[in-house]
């Protein structure tokens, strides 16, 4: 009994699967990173986006911040929602929307 490795296979042993898939056990198989996910090249396990951004694509690399007036207060967002009436968020990356203040209004 004899193994011979390629060059290839040398490879996905040393640099691991890419960006926005994992590994499984035995490095022979790359899995991507469901929806709410993402992964660094190499990962063994896929990492919730955290709380004020989002992932809606498979096999993601990066989470994506929340624009302004919406917001993912959880963990593993696959979309960000939109701040209701009465409520506003000004910054990308909002993890919750606040309150308008007294006499003032949010528009649209």
């Amino acid at each position: 009994f004899s193994l011979q490795l390629t060059d290839a296979e040398l490879t996905l042993v040393a640099v691991g699967c890419p960006p926005g898939y994992i590994s499984n056990a035995d490095l022979s198989l790359c899995s991507p990173c469901p929806p709410g996910t993402w992964s660094q090249q190499g990962a063994s396990s896929c990492s919730p986006c955290p709380p004020g951004s989002f992932s809606a694509l498979t096999a993601a690399a990066s989470c994506s911040l929340c624009l302004p007036g919406t917001s993912a207060a959880r963990s593993g967002a696959m979309a960000c929602s939109s701040c209701g009436p009465g409520t506003y968020s000004n910054d990308r990356g909002a993890a919750g929307c606040l309150p308008c203040s007294a006499g003032t209004a949010t528009a649209g």
